[in-house]
């Protein structure tokens, strides 16, 4: 039986082991150590990323009892993932630019390729950030309509989405549509406006 770790040191080698038995292949820590110690129980947590794609990073935590949750997974389903996020924002008349990521929260569940997408979605509860730009040609009178035109295509969906939405001036909206959802409002829409307009300041 394995000592449970008493340090940050031991906590890193923990996790790092545990991972290599989860997924078959060497992970290096990359990045944000924590350790923590709350009673009996310790805790380790960083981004870490395999050996051989330390581009591929994502967040591990273990337990001083065993227990290892991690995000590794959504790097299986990224490619599609990002597909499926940009099908809800590209050709938008008035986006400047925009930029899909992945998220989810860590989990003890190893998922692999013979999964659905769809599974993989409804079992991790992975979600989408849109970050969206807009054209610095879009009026703020013209806000309101611009992001009811936006959102049409993200009601209805089987995935959550945060919505972030910026103009030239900084962020204009920020909300979550989840799946199955009534369409905002125009009034919820002009409030949501008023509310991140006001937080620059």
């Amino acid at each position: 039986m394995k000592t449970a770790f008493t340090d940050q040191e031991s906590g890193k080698m923990e996790l790092l082991e545990l991972l290599k038995e989860k997924y078959n292949c060497e992970f290096v820590m990359v990045k944000n150590e924590k350790y923590n110690k709350q009673g009996l129980i310790n805790s380790y947590s960083c981004i870490a990323a395999p050996k051989e794609n330390v581009n591929q990073e994502f967040n591990a935590v273990v337990t001083s009892n065993g227990q290892l949750k991690d995000d590794f997974s959504l790097w299986l389903f990224w490619n599609d993932l990002i597909k499926k996020g940009e099908l809800l924002i590209e050709n938008g008349d008035d986006i400047e630019t925009y930029k899909v990521i992945p998220e989810m929260g860590v989990s003890e569940k190893k998922w692999d390729l013979q999964c659905s997408l769809n599974q993989f979605i409804q079992e991790s509860n992975a979600y989408l950030i849109l970050e969206i730009q807009l054209k610095d040609t879009i009026m703020e009178s013209e806000y309101v309509n611009t992001i009811e035109t936006i959102l049409q295509k993200m009601y209805n969906q089987d995935i959550s989405l945060e919505v972030r939405i910026d103009s030239s001036d900084g962020n204009i909206f920020w909300q979550t549509i989840s799946p199955n959802m009534e369409p905002f409002s125009d009034e919820y829409i002009r409030d949501a406006i008023e509310t991140a307009i006001d937080s620059r300041f």
